[in-house]
């Protein structure tokens, strides 16, 4: 839906691709219903991470939803919304110079422990780590507010969806986090949320953040 294809190889997420966009895009929320609770709930940790980007009745409607049913109650109204935040992203920046960057929050751990897993966690699931583990380290250096750790893990933990895992700050997640595509020239840029509905690009050196990780989950 944002036009890229991209490919994994070996043991690096999404790393060569290119952009081509569709010239059509059919959504059928009555699909959602062909489900499992776990890919349903998987899939529903982006949505959670698209309402904390927008922010505003967005972020309000992700708060309403406690269940996999309402999940499936609201499940036109989230993949709307959702869909109309992507498009206004792509369209503003369709090759990810900059705030098409945004929609990677939670993706530069997320990706490093759903390669680790080897299968064992889905992309949602890595990402709703990711986006937790990231605020809460935002947050002890001073880029985020303490709030929006406590409010993005009300939406995640109410529908079952994990929020720490053990991967974190091992030897082989570090290696991970210097393939991320996100590492442009030794530099990283992480999506940190200020507050919610207020996304920001933090620039850091990979052995700064190598550093400051490391110092971070050791405590």
């Amino acid at each position: 839906m944002g036009g890229k294809t991209a490919i994994n190889i070996e043991n690096t997420k999404n790393i060569a691709g290119t952009f081509y966009q569709p010239d059509l895009v059919l959504v059928d929320v009555t699909y959602l219903e062909t489900l499992s609770d776990r890919d349903l709930v998987e899939g529903y940790a982006e949505v959670v991470k698209t309402s904390a980007l927008e922010g505003g009745s967005f972020f309000e409607l992700t708060g309403k939803i406690k269940s996999t049913e309402d999940i499936r109650h609201y499940a036109e109204e989230l993949s709307l919304r959702s869909i109309q935040y992507k498009a206004n992203i792509v369209m503003a920046d369709e090759k990810e110079y900059h705030k098409r960057q945004y929609l990677n929050f939670g993706h530069t751990i997320g990706h490093a422990i759903e390669l680790l897993a080897h299968g064992k966690l889905k992309h949602g699931e890595a990402v709703a780590i990711g986006m937790i583990e990231m605020s809460k380290l935002m947050t002890d250096c001073g880029y985020s507010d303490e709030t929006v750790t406590s409010q993005l893990m009300a939406r995640l933990v109410s529908v079952g969806l994990p929020t720490t895992s053990s991967l974190i700050g091992t030897t082989d997640f570090f290696k991970h986090l210097v393939n991320d595509k996100k590492n442009r020239s030794g530099i990283l840029n992480i999506v940190v949320l200020q507050t919610i509905g207020e996304p920001k690009i933090i620039k850091q050196e990979i052995s700064d953040i190598q550093h400051l990780f490391k110092n971070h989950w050791k405590e």
